[in-house]
């Protein structure tokens, strides 16, 4: 009995090694996958087309945590796909050259967080019979973000202007506030905003926050958007209509249109263009340039535009002529604060005239002029004051003395006033020619800068700050962080060792003491603060791994920027990706593999090294070949999950170990059970 039991094990043996192989045969597929929700995900399963097999069924099912598993697809070669759910959608894998099957392709459309789990991809085989692979998926919610839009079309005042905002994952409502009116608030549970019959005082940076509840990580989420509303005010000009000029003077009639954009400006009469500035200026004017002239200011684009009339009556000429001497000069001149300003005076080279002395002085009020520089041919200059400078006018012909040029020199408010120009004729006698002079107020403004480099974390960042006219104090102040304030007297402001929260838009704001209308102005900078973590994979090193097997290890590193990767092992490079992939691997492939993450421009780079161990393939059935024929003998078998360990001994010796697969349990207690 025991020789018999010995001989059928023995035969129950060689029959397993022959068969054994079945199961060195390569499944590509993916062992993990992971997707953001709203992400198609497509999980493969199939053979390489070196195996000479064929596939009888196709099965797809997700496993459940009760044991249950639920069913997705099954296929049959001489049937369709039969569905037991909605949604997702099966592709077969057939061989280009001999047009078998080889597996499929499952799709899983749009996955949220409840598709992840353990996919099961069944494949039965003839005469192998069914292999099983696992494809663990992974789905995570897509992060926070807020997108803030208006219609992009010009708008004026007067018009409605529709603000959407929106947020994923969806908020409980939204908030918008403006950067300059503090005040400024509305609220929305669908992130419409209608502003109605909007003013230039809507002009202004709008920030939606949306609000969540429990998602702590996503407060403080915003985003901006720059909202212009234009407009064109009335056109105002330094003279009224009806305009009287006399006979040969010259008209000078300067004009204006507050407006939010840059005006095209056209001056005409009848249907000729007679200038394309603010500026109409006729010199020696005559009785036939009586008449209505037109200005008109328009938008680059004509979205908006204004006009005013002006009509100029040319008086008639007068009977003596020495006043009938053209005399160039400007009737009235404007300027802002800091400007040079130059009042020309001087007579044309047609005239025969010759000139005694030039003299020029500033009128006041209290009729005693202020004598500013007299000038005499045969003299030097002589100044009453500093600060002006007198320039000559000769003729190109003749070389003989025209006039003059004053010039003043970065010009404050208190230079305004009425400049009158007064030349010594022979023998006209003395001609006076008065300008006009407007000096105003530089326009308030505000400008920022910080040093426009890659920024990185650890970095000291210096914020500058400048405004006109030079404030009492510079604020400095965040979009995000309310609490976060700063106060600088020179508008210099330093961020020492900078961190991703320091990212954020930045609010400048100058503090003025009694000029009310320059209160509230302000200016903004968009700060980014460079960040790369070191990488995270989802598993560690070393990496142990069965001969044959298929590796698959993917990697993340959170950055401020997109990132390019690179697997290499040695000077080879494997992957340009964040995942590393090896198919059927073998003891040549056991090393280290090293990782790295590094921005587009290479300003940050970080990497890691796996260890990768390939473990010895097992060699299966060998003590069967090799002992043939066994004699009286003991077997002992120990069952696993994975493997039964037959341990054959003779006399108390052991002489070999034979690797059996678990499909075989069964038939190996079936044949060796009936021989006792």
């Amino acid at each position: 009995m025991e020789f018999l039991m010995t001989e059928a094990t023995c035969k129950l043996l060689i029959i397993l090694c022959m068969i054994q192989g079945t199961y060195g045969m390569h499944i590509h597929h993916n062992v993990s996958v992971t997707a953001v929700e709203g992400q198609n995900v497509s999980l493969p399963c199939f053979v390489g087309e070196e195996h000479e097999i064929k596939i009888i069924q196709v099965e797809w099912l997700k496993q459940k945590n009760d044991k249950n598993d639920k069913k997705i697809v099954v296929f049959h070669p001489s049937m369709p796909e039969h569905y037991f759910q909605t949604g997702p959608l099966l592709t077969k894998i057939t061989s280009s050259k001999t047009g078998k099957l080889q597996g499929s392709v499952l799709t899983l459309y749009e996955v949220t967080m409840k598709d992840s789990g353990n996919y099961t991809c069944e494949i039965t085989f003839y005469p192998i019979g069914s292999i099983k692979r696992t494809t663990k998926l992974q789905v995570t919610e897509p992060p926070a973000s807020v997108k803030m839009s208006h219609p992009y079309r010009f708008i004026k005042e007067g018009d409605e202007v529709k603000i959407s905002c929106s947020a994923s994952p969806p908020p409980l409502s939204y908030e918008l506030r403006r950067s300059k009116d503090k005040l400024f608030w509305m609220e929305s549970l669908n992130g419409e905003f209608i502003l109605p019959k909007v003013t230039r005082n809507n002009s202004d940076l709008y920030i939606c926050s949306p609000e969540w509840s429990s998602v702590q990580n996503q407060q403080g989420l915003n985003t901006t958007i720059e909202l212009t509303v234009n407009f064109l005010d009335d056109i105002e000009c330094n003279t009224s209509s009806p305009f009287n000029v006399g006979f040969g003077e010259d008209v000078t009639i300067s004009c204006i249109a507050k407006a939010s954009q840059y005006l095209q400006y056209k001056w005409i009469r009848d249907d000729t263009t007679l200038s394309l500035s603010d500026t109409l200026s006729l010199t020696s004017v005559t009785s036939s340039q009586s008449g209505t002239y037109k200005l008109t200011a328009v938008f680059q684009d004509n979205q908006l535009q204004t006009d005013i009339e002006f009509y100029i009556n040319v008086l008639s000429k007068q009977v003596e002529g020495t006043y009938g001497m053209h005399i160039h000069h400007n009737v009235s001149v404007t300027a802002v604060e800091g400007q040079n300003v130059s009042l020309p005076c001087f007579v044309g080279e047609e005239h025969e005239i010759k000139i005694i002395q030039v003299e020029w002085l500033k009128q006041k009020n209290d009729k005693n002029d202020k004598k500013i520089v007299v000038f005499h041919p045969s003299m030097p200059e002589f100044y009453f004051q500093t600060g002006p400078l007198l320039t000559k006018i000769t003729s190109s012909k003749t070389g003989k003395l025209q006039g003059s040029v004053l010039i003043l020199y970065e010009v404050a408010m208190k230079d305004s006033g009425n400049y009158t120009c007064e030349i010594t004729v022979y023998p006209i006698g003395s001609i006076k020619r008065t300008t006009k002079l407007q000096v105003t107020e530089r326009p308030a403004s505000v400008k920022m800068s910080h040093p426009y480099r890659f920024i990185k974390e650890g970095d000291e960042v210096k914020i500058s700050c400048s405004a006109s006219p030079p404030p009492l104090s510079y604020e400095l102040r965040r979009s995000k962080d309310k609490l976060f304030w700063m106060l600088s007297l020179n508008g210099e402001f330093i961020l020492p060792k900078v961190t991703r929260n320091n990212s954020d838009l930045y609010i400048c704001s100058p503090e003025w003491s009694s000029v009310q209308n320059q209160q509230g102005l302000n200016t903004t900078i968009e700060l980014t603060v460079n960040f790369l973590d070191d990488i995270e994979c989802n598993t560690s090193s070393p990496f142990n791994v069965g001969f044959g097997e298929d590796v698959t290890i993917s990697c993340i590193a959170k950055a401020s920027q997109y990132l390019q990767y690179k697997w290499m092992r040695d000077d080879t490079t494997l992957s340009l990706s964040d995942t590393l992939s090896l198919t059927s691997v073998t003891s040549s492939q056991s090393g280290t593999y090293k990782l790295t993450a590094v921005f587009q421009d290479n300003q940050l780079q970080t990497d890691i090294e796996f260890y990768i161990n390939v473990l010895s393939k097992q060699v299966e059935g060998r003590f069967c070949i090799k002992n043939p024929s066994i004699g009286p003998e003991t077997v002992s078998s120990v069952i696993t999950k994975k493997t039964i360990t037959t341990t054959v001994t003779t006399s108390g010796e052991s002489k070999g170990k034979a690797y059996i697969s678990v499909p075989f349990v069964l038939l190996l207690l079936v044949l060796t059970v009936p021989l006792y």
